[in-house]
């Protein structure tokens, strides 16, 4: 699913339908209420918007946009926890942002060539040292987007 233009890159992908969906089964698997601030969204998306083209990505694959979404969307942090929850995750916001890059590499596993990539396959270490990583060290939204490139593509072979 490659995009016309990066103005279009986040209007083409269901990222609004996957972030309510994760949030609604993350709020009832840590019986939590978890609220979202909709003007720090709506800057995720701009500022997804904005990497894309200053990156010189004016028609980004969806493991680039997956990319560059989990980046703004765990720097911005626009998940916060509702004062009447008792159970906390401190990384909300950076494994939000991941598993909804990943997710929308999934929907859209056709664009990567890659018809077998599934989050399911992902090691649950890799998972928590990545959201780790997002949490404690610098990243930036090019690096996003390699990591989502080579963990999306199935690609390993460097030579």
């Amino acid at each position: 699913m490659t995009v016309d233009t990066h103005e279009d890159c986040l209007a083409k992908v269901e990222w609004r339908e996957i972030l309510t969906w994760l949030l609604a089964h993350f709020e009832r698997k840590y019986d939590c209420t978890l609220h979202v601030d909709g003007d720090v969204l709506d800057e995720v998306r701009k500022h997804t918007v904005l990497s894309l083209g200053e990156y010189g990505l004016a028609r980004p694959n969806i493991a680039k946009i997956a990319g560059v979404f989990s980046f703004w969307f765990r720097k911005l942090k626009p998940l916060s926890y509702s004062s009447n929850s008792s159970a906390r995750y401190t990384a909300v916001n950076e494994y939000v942002g991941l598993v909804v890059g990943l997710a929308l590499c999934e929907k859209y596993k056709a664009d990567l060539g890659n018809s077998k990539f599934r989050i399911a396959a992902i090691p649950q270490r890799l998972l928590s040292d990545w959201v780790n990583s997002l949490r404690f060290h610098s990243h930036s939204p090019n690096s996003a987007t390699m990591s989502f490139e080579l963990i999306t593509t199935g690609q390993t072979s460097v030579v």
